[in-house]
């Protein structure tokens, strides 16, 4: 998968809007990689995979936080107190996926479980 950290870092981050067809940021290439069956729809699981993979790949130091410094090296430091839930200047993995899920379930319109 060939996607840029500021891509990876405005998805998971929800910075970007989210990743349905709805938001004209993201191409159809990009919902490509991120729908793993190539059903043209993103699944919950999908997308919570794809937040993994964003923070591993933003992780560059890989001890489990994102702190301000790799958030910025990322494209993304200044939105880090939106998805830092407890406010200690670092974004965890369980902070990120928790917004995401609530990324996910904001764009899931019709409440299919599916974005398309």
């Amino acid at each position: 998968m060939t996607i840029s950290k500021v891509f990876l870092t405005g998805i998971a981050l929800g910075l970007a809007g989210v990743a349905s067809a709805q938001t004209p940021e993201i191409g159809e290439a990009s919902l490509a990689a991120i729908d793993k069956n190539g059903d043209g729809m993103v699944s919950g699981p999908e997308y919570q995979e794809f937040s993994n993979y964003s923070f591993d790949q933003i992780d560059t130091n890989k001890n489990g936080s994102l702190s301000a410094a790799e958030l910025t090296a990322a494209g993304a430091g200044e939105h880090m107190s939106g998805t830092d839930a407890n406010g200690d200047g670092k974004v965890t993995k369980s902070e990120l996926s928790e917004q995401m899920a609530k990324d996910f379930n904001e764009a899931d319109k019709d409440g299919d479980g599916q974005l398309n």
